[in-house]
């Protein structure tokens, strides 16, 4: 699995990327490495049969779009994230 570079935008909302300087510019500095799985800038994760990505918002507490459950991982980087702003 590629390893990855979390950050909150500025709109409070969840990414995933690749590159460490593309996570930095759009995040404001506040950075963590991670091992787990993203796609197309979101995390993926296994929602039922098949690979979703979830998106993560904070702008009002932490919830997921769509009204999933959010994985306690998740839950555990947005916090840090937040908490590192």
């Amino acid at each position: 699995m590629a390893k990855g570079f979390a950050y909150l935008d500025r709109y409070g909302v969840l990414h995933v990327v690749k590159d460490e300087k593309t996570a930095r510019e759009y995040s404001g500095g506040n950075v963590e490495q991670i091992d787990f799985e993203y796609g197309g800038g979101y995390p993926v994760v296994q929602i039922g049969d098949k690979k979703e990505s979830i998106i993560v918002e904070t702008d009002n507490g932490i919830y997921e779009k769509n009204g999933r459950t959010i994985p306690g991982y998740l839950m555990d980087l947005t916090k840090r994230l937040l908490a590192n702003k």
